[in-house]
């Protein structure tokens, strides 16, 4: 299991009006998993034949580039960009409850255009509106996958002994993002502000969903987890950043940013939730509607400098049914507010040292995995 990635890039500027770029990408990914089964975890070896799940597979990527930044005039900015890329996938073997399973290869071919045009309106401000698609090829793990036992309906069984299964057949799609913003944006000597509208719609988004797809007793209402494309889904929002100097007395820096987002499935495909209820109008799992960061910088002097910062996200949903009856745990989705706070000293103009505490208020909190509590943290830096 691994990965391999190339890039190469190369930049001409040309009469300081146009700076024209171009590229190429490749990538080569590669699983090779073996689980073992329950009962033999602990003295299982790769070659036992013992393996409750196998999977493998290869995924590459092949892509060119180009992008021309052009100056119109003194306040008018043009840039344009296009990116072609070649996917393909092969070698997927998969074995699940001792039944072997060879996929065929994939290839999928994208074109992804993108536009910016900003205008500096000569008062301090500048106005961006740009637009772009993306392609998002499915990961090693996303195509190549065995259908692991999550949640059971019930007291029927313990999740943990259901057999491990080949999820639907089918080819998994690459995700089709087009994404649309707006900033306007102000820069002074004294501090920065950036407000940002921003609008994406995603065709085929890969998502984690729930299904039963074991109809053997003792196993019928056991949910099974594995990736599928929900048709289209929509995320849209507003952010706002702030950062003030010297304010209210001098080396008093204040700045934060403030994010606030719908999501939202507009067509699953006639797809239902492990109720067999519509998931349409369902946030899309892991998004928080909302985000807020504040952060204090105090410089009394030129060696010393103190900081303290403040985090809250709300909780959003962690999978497709939102319905998450206890956020706090693994695989949840909590809302948290964290503190963290710092002090450094500039020792001379090579050593610098500094201690802190991450998560001063020692908040217990999940997104998907569970986050460290209170730490401390010291630090000794030599620059030369």
């Amino acid at each position: 299991t691994g990965w391999t990635n190339l890039d190469w890039r190369a930049n001409y500027r040309y009469q300081d009006s146009h700076v024209f770029s171009f590229g190429a990408h490749y990538d080569y990914n590669k699983l090779n998993y073996r689980l073992a089964s329950i009962n033999n975890w602990m003295s299982a070896s790769p070659n036992d034949g013992l393996a409750s799940a196998v999977t493998k597979g290869v995924t590459q990527t092949k892509a060119l580039w180009v992008q021309d930044a052009w100056k119109l005039s003194d306040i008018h900015k043009l840039t344009t960009g296009l990116r072609a890329e070649k996917w393909h996938s092969n070698d997927g073997y998969l074995i699940a409850n001792g039944v072997a399973y060879t996929p065929g290869s994939l290839n999928y071919d994208a074109i992804s255009p993108k536009v910016s045009f900003s205008w500096d309106l000569q008062n301090s401000w500048i106005t961006t509106l740009s637009y772009g698609r993306a392609t998002r090829f499915p990961t090693t793990g996303e195509l190549y996958n065995v259908a692991s036992a999550s949640t059971v309906m019930g007291d029927t069984v313990n999740a943990k002994t259901a057999p491990k299964l080949m999820p639907p057949v089918g080819n998994i799609k690459p995700e089709k993002v087009d994404s649309l913003e707006v900033s306007f944006e102000t820069f002074k000597d004294d501090g920065e502000f950036r407000a940002t509208f921003f609008a994406q719609d995603v065709k085929d988004a890969l998502l984690s969903t729930l299904g039963l797809l074991n109809q053997n007793a003792p196993y019928t209402g056991v949910y099974y987890s594995y990736w599928q494309n929900v048709k289209k889904v929509r995320n849209f929002g507003i952010e706002f950043f702030a950062n003030k100097r010297d304010i209210f007395i001098h080396g008093l820096d204040i700045g934060g940013s403030l994010t606030v987002l719908k999501s939202e499935i507009l067509d699953s495909s006639g797809q239902l939730n492990t109720l067999n209820k519509s998931i349409i109008g369902n946030p899309v799992p892991y998004v928080s509607p909302f985000r807020l960061t504040v952060m204090a910088t105090y410089r009394p002097d030129s060696k010393m400098t103190y900081s303290v910062a403040a985090r809250y996200q709300r909780a959003g949903a962690s999978s497709l049914e939102n319905n998450d009856a206890n956020p706090n745990t693994y695989g949840g989705f909590a809302s948290y507010f964290v503190l963290d706070a710092k002090a450094s000293y500039k020792i001379d103009k090579n050593w610098r040292t500094s201690i802190g505490v991450d998560n001063l208020n020692n908040q217990n909190y999940f997104v998907y995995h569970s986050f460290p509590q209170r730490t401390f943290v010291a630090n000794l830096k030599y620059t030369y």
